[in-house]
């Protein structure tokens, strides 16, 4: 079923990397039932294109997959529906229009065994250079507990469900009669149904090896020099509070309600509470990351200094 020789041919499988970079449409995950969504989401998306998943992490403002399949053409299909079902849940749920609007996710292919496996330590691994958590095995909202787990919680197929009840759990009108995915007792979909966890498993050739590769990375050293390790407040978190204070300013519960005047007003107590950095502060509340920069008096990178 699965080709080592890389890079393949033929009527061989081919691996991609799919990341649906967010940073310019903020948060996107803004709770636990976002987050469950997610997964629920990618899990159809990757029925409905034949695509395999062999891992996937979702943060506050982005995911990232690992997959397999036979053609390019069924990992763009992929992209492009878990992109535009997740914005038609987030517009409905959230009020957050045009999310991953004009936002290119396209697969970049994978062509060798140790940038595959690096590909996976660097998804996997995305919550701990985030700053999130000290371990990777920590983040709930990652594949990493489909790994090397031989615990067997009670499931149920989805195929079995009545339809109304399928559509209230999945919030999708898919058509599930020949459907794998399971369900677990919390609604939440079971990993293993759908994440190709025994591909990693023998690609990694055993636990020790596995960790080795999450412990030794390039994609760590790489970005790593990017990121604080000193995150008081999680991208959550920090929506959160501006939901709060949003909510005691100006009575609305939604940050999607605010004006761009009242983002602006609330930046400073927003930024004196949780010390976020600006493009942060810019990030949860949709403003223009150079905008933030600029009212703080501060200089992005690709704009010099006037002398």
């Amino acid at each position: 079923m699965y080709d080592f020789n890389f890079p393949y041919s033929g009527d061989a499988v081919r691996f991609f990397h799919v990341c649906t970079d967010g940073e310019l449409n903020g948060i996107v995950h803004t709770c636990d039932d976002d987050y469950r969504q997610a997964n629920i989401i990618s899990a159809l998306c990757a029925e409905k294109s034949a695509v395999h998943i062999v891992a996937s992490v979702h943060m506050s403002t982005h995911s990232h997959f690992v997959i397999w399949c036979e053609a390019l053409q069924q990992a763009l299909e992929f992209s492009l529906s878990y992109k535009r079902d997740y914005a038609h849940y987030a517009s409905l749920t959230h009020g957050m229009y045009k999310v991953y609007s004009g936002i290119p996710a396209d697969p970049k292919e994978i062509c060798d065994v140790r940038y595959l496996r690096n590909c996976i330590a660097y998804v996997l691994l995305n919550p701990v250079i985030a700053g999130i958590v000290r371990r990777a095995e920590d983040y709930r909202w990652s594949s990493f507990d489909a790994y090397f787990n031989n615990a067997t919680p009670v499931t149920y197929p989805v195929s079995s469900l009545p339809t109304r009840k399928c559509r209230q759990i999945l919030k999708s009108r898919a058509d599930i009669s020949s459907s794998r995915l399971r369900i677990m007792a919390d609604g939440s979909i079971y990993l293993k149904s759908f994440i190709d966890y025994s591909f990693v498993e023998r690609l990694f050739a055993g636990r020790t090896e596995f960790y080795r590769c999450l412990a030794l990375t390039d994609s760590v050293e790489q970005e790593s020099i990017y990121v604080s390790h000193e995150v008081k407040y999680d991208d959550n978190e920090l929506y959160a509070e501006a939901a709060a204070i949003s909510k005691m300013r100006f009575g609305k519960t939604s940050l999607t309600l605010l004006t761009k005047a009242e983002k602006i007003s609330m930046l400073r107590s927003l930024r004196k509470k949780t010390g976020a950095s600006p493009r942060r502060l810019a990030r949860v509340l949709r403003l223009d990351p150079k905008f933030v920069l600029a009212l703080f008096g501060e200089t992005p990178p690709d704009m010099p200094q006037e002398k």
